[in-house]
């Protein structure tokens, strides 16, 4: 199981192309690019399904922050979305290095 703490606001990104935002008061919004907006309530220790494959557990808070977990197939991947943005930083920088260096030879 993947643990991730998110304050409301933050995001939890897919690989499925669905998007969990963590709200106040033990609520969740779950985006798609196929699928029209949820909102779910959750208590500690309530689970649901995001998407086939892929469930999220309401661990608990401390302060503002919201502990969740994903349990998933290692295939699809889960990230905080800040880092899914770097990530998706450095390969176009890559990409583009890779096209410098290929119109250079």
């Amino acid at each position: 199981m993947l643990i991730l703490t998110r304050e409301p606001g933050e995001s939890v990104c897919i690989g499925t192309g669905h998007v969990v935002q963590a709200n106040t008061n033990n609520l969740f919004s779950i985006f798609s690019e196929t699928e029209k907006e949820r909102s779910i309530k959750l208590q500690i220790g309530e689970s649901c399904e995001v998407t086939k494959g892929v469930v999220m557990h309401y661990l608990g808070f401390k302060g503002n922050q919201r502990k969740i977990g994903f349990e998933a197939s290692r295939e699809i991947d889960i990230h905080r979305e800040e880092i899914l943005k770097r990530i998706l930083q450095e390969r176009k920088q890559a990409q583009a290095l890779t096209n410098q260096a290929s119109k250079v030879a």
